[in-house]
């Protein structure tokens, strides 16, 4: 409870699961906004993405990766294992929710809103009363 939920959380712990993802015509709406869309195959692969209503760039994560000139037109899409602390690094630098994809398949999808809700679950979690520390008794 008291670790911090960047070095422990994983994608696939934050995701919006793809079936929860809302459509906006044939593609996923990758965020509230719907700035960032995501076009699919038949098998659920990723195909195309769309930033601001433009083409944008579909690049798969490497952790060598310089996320400093990856640009604002680009989704990147990670296995689901990746730890939260590389999440928020490509958010931060792209401006743009993680695609997680496992065996070539999307399965879902981190932005602001699943990392909030991360955190905000694990502080709930440390602030729960330890069994026998008195409170409420």
């Amino acid at each position: 409870a008291h670790m911090n939920p960047i070095n422990v959380l994983r994608g696939r712990s934050l995701m919006t699961p793809v079936g929860e993802i809302e459509r906006q015509s044939e593609a996923l709406r990758l965020d509230w906004s719907g700035h960032h869309l995501m076009t699919l195959d038949a098998s659920g692969a990723p195909v195309a993405v769309t930033v601001e209503g433009r083409p944008g760039r579909l690049l798969t994560y490497d952790a060598d990766m310089a996320l400093a000139e990856i640009g604002r037109d680009a989704v990147v899409a990670a296995p689901p294992d990746i730890r939260m602390r590389q999440v928020l690094e490509i958010r931060h630098t792209t401006c743009s929710p993680v695609a997680l994809v496992e065996n070539g398949k999307l399965i879902g999808v981190v932005g602001d809103d699943e990392i909030y809700r991360g955190i905000l679950r694990q502080s709930a979690l440390a602030d729960q009363p330890e069994e026998g520390d008195g409170v409420g008794t």
